[in-house]
């Protein structure tokens, strides 16, 4: 049986949504999912909006720009030059290079990480 699920409802408990006869086992798995793919998503928009801020802040709220980004951005789509999201867009060569060198260290350190 296939339903559709409005994506305002998906915040909702899963068996709130789901119809009210029978049980179905797959709807934890598939919610929990879609959770996650909203919030992987908010986590971009937040990166998209603090890249621009970085290069014209003063140098204290630069660090803690970077430091925001670090945290929320995916490091894989921070290090891709081909990506909306790259870190590279933001540290030019009019910023600094202790803020490449550390935001390199912590994606580095993070993409390998993700890979263990």
């Amino acid at each position: 049986m296939v339903f559709y699920v409005p994506l305002c409802k998906l915040t909702q408990p899963y068996d709130t949504i789901l119809p009210p006869t029978g049980v179905y086992p797959w709807g934890n798995p598939i919610r929990r999912a879609a959770l996650n793919a909203l919030e992987h998503h908010r986590q971009e928009e937040i990166v998209s909006s603090l890249l621009p801020e970085f290069p014209g802040s003063s140098f204290e709220r630069r660090w803690s720009t970077l430091l925001a980004i670090l945290e929320a951005g995916d490091p894989f789509l921070l290090l891709e030059n081909e990506d909306t999201l790259w870190l590279g867009k933001a540290i030019d060569e009019t910023v600094p290079g202790i803020f490449a060198k550390h935001a390199v260290a912590v994606l580095n350190k993070c993409r390998k990480e993700e890979r263990n």
